[in-house]
């Protein structure tokens, strides 16, 4: 696969309460191969594609607040918003407890440890076998979790979606941390994911970790 580079880098950040008390964020990159592109049309394309599905595939005690985007590389733009509402509708009767998550680790065209990213996703099942036995997950649930995550990287690769919108692991360390930022050196494009078949813990700090 010919070696993909961005024009254009967005930032997502997808708002979430558990149990109406704990604010839940995920954060996802993405590249654009040509120049042009704007946040509004990124988080539109969420919205419509993505938050169903996540909707439908978490436990009810995940609350959806918001989601909003915004350019990041090689300038910062407006952040577009989008504000959320209703709750998960899976038919898990316990999320696993906070704070644990399932963990999805993004592959790239690229290799070293600033090319690889993790996804925290909270509220998975946790109520009975099908799903957990308290410290990993079950076949069931590696396979379920990896078609969540597919849904997402099939959605956002190149050719997936009208917007042109890939998704890919940032790295300030290579992009830059202040402007003007590289998009080049900063994003690589995501080619696979893997589940971990552990459940995570982590410090609630940790949930707005992203790649």
């Amino acid at each position: 696969m010919a070696l993909t580079t961005a024009a254009e880098v967005y930032r997502l950040v997808q708002t979430m309460r558990y149990a109406s008390a704990i604010t839940v964020q995920n954060v996802f990159h993405f590249g654009l191969a040509v120049a042009g592109g704007t946040s509004g049309a990124l988080v539109n394309d969420w919205n419509t594609n993505v938050i169903p599905y996540w909707k439908a595939h978490i436990w009810s005690g995940i609350s959806f607040v918001e989601v909003n985007a915004q350019m990041i590389a090689p300038t910062e733009q407006d952040v577009s918003r989008i504000p959320l509402t209703g709750v998960g509708t899976s038919s898990f009767t316990i999320g696993a407890p906070a704070p644990t998550a399932a963990v999805w680790t993004w592959r790239t065209q690229l290799t070293g440890r600033s090319r690889r990213g993790r996804t925290y996703l909270a509220g998975w099942g946790y109520d009975n076998s099908s799903w957990s036995n308290g410290y990993v997950w079950t076949a069931n649930s590696i396979t379920q979790l990896g078609a969540f995550a597919d849904t997402i990287r099939l959605r956002y690769q190149l050719g997936g979606n009208p917007s042109g919108f890939y998704l890919g692991v940032w790295s300030p360390k290579l992009g830059g941390k202040n402007l003007p930022r590289d998009p080049a050196a900063g994003l690589a494009m995501v080619t696979g994911v893997t589940v971990q078949p552990y459940v995570a813990t982590m410090g609630t700090r940790r949930y707005g970790r992203g790649v």
